[in-house]
């Protein structure tokens, strides 16, 4: 059994269990659009509204993964060139820094379907 209701004569909502007012008007619905009085899932959507002030369905859509590739990546190759700063000299460390990651790391964006293009 659903929870309808209608508008009266003074503008104020009636709530009843009937599908017609008493002039003859359909009623509406009186729950929320997400609401079913058989919905198993209600009380976790709710308990997880309270906690979190927000339902799964008004979540940010999630991001790609290649942009959680690119950005695991970059933190990696950042790292380990400031690792190699400190321990070669600054020619040295250049080329090492040019010759051992950025090929890979070209090759593996290649692989992932990414654009990129190389200044010469």
């Amino acid at each position: 059994m659903y929870l309808q209701f209608y508008i009266n004569d003074n503008g104020d909502k009636v709530y009843t269990t009937k599908k017609e007012s008493p002039i003859g008007l359909p009623t509406q619905s009186a729950h929320p659009a997400r609401f079913s009085p058989d919905d198993k899932y209600s009380r976790q959507r709710v308990l997880l509204k309270k906690r979190f002030g927000l339902l799964p369905t008004q979540k940010p859509a999630p991001k790609s993964f290649k942009h959680f590739f690119f950005l695991w990546l970059s933190d990696v190759v950042k790292m380990t060139i400031i690792k190699k700063f400190y321990t070669y000299p600054i020619k040295e460390w250049f080329a090492y820094a040019m010759v051992i990651h950025t090929i890979p790391a070209l090759a593996i964006l290649h692989k992932f379907n990414f654009n990129f293009t190389v200044a010469g």
